[in-house]
């Protein structure tokens, strides 16, 4: 039971990482140190997706966590696309198969709607089931695209990225979420 609960207390921490693959990694200066935030695109810099948090992975002795907690698109428009990794961070104690999905979320911020199920093939994760070894952290690329036949405008979406544990036994199964707030250009 101790362990569970070590493992559960790790699960928590959720940290933020990385920049979009299509753009230059180059952070604005001019943010407090908890958030980053990047172009989307030179070409529109009215897009921008954000990262909230420590910039420091974690070492777990058990269990395991996201770096990626959360992340925020905003100024999507039909034609945009950007790509976030979520980094998968293992514990020492074993080697452990994961399997990541886009899902609705179960209880949503105020003033955003949940990014309607037909949309959720908009966001293409490159690598939906892992081998993490022990004691390793494991990069999937996530891209978001808002296809450019979209009538999607003006809208404060919320996703869920749930990463799933698929070598647990027992009854109870363990998984962690990286919150996506997807706000769409007017």
């Amino acid at each position: 039971m101790k362990r569970l609960l070590m493992a559960l207390s790790m699960v928590i921490i959720l940290l933020l990482v990385g920049c979009p693959a299509e753009v230059e990694p180059e952070l604005k200066s001019n943010l407090e140190p908890s958030k980053r935030e990047v172009p989307a695109a030179e070409n529109s810099p009215s897009a921008s997706v954000s990262y909230e948090g420590d910039q420091t992975i974690p070492v777990l002795s058990e269990g395991f966590g996201v770096y990626g907690s959360k992340v925020e698109f905003e100024g999507v428009y039909p034609g945009w696309s950007g790509t976030v990794p979520l980094t998968i961070v293992n514990g020492q104690d074993k080697d452990r198969l994961f399997v990541v999905s886009a899902i609705s979320p179960t209880k949503i911020r105020e003033g955003y709607e949940a990014l309607p199920e037909q949309y959720l093939y908009w966001i293409t994760i490159s690598q939906p089931s892992a081998t993490v070894l022990k004691g390793t952290n494991f990069q999937v690329p996530i891209t978001l695209t808002m296809p450019i036949d979209a009538d999607y405008a003006g809208k404060k979406a919320e996703v869920r990225i749930l990463i799933e544990d698929t070598t647990q036994t027992g009854i109870v199964q363990i998984a962690v979420e990286s919150k996506w707030f997807i706000i769409t250009a007017e």
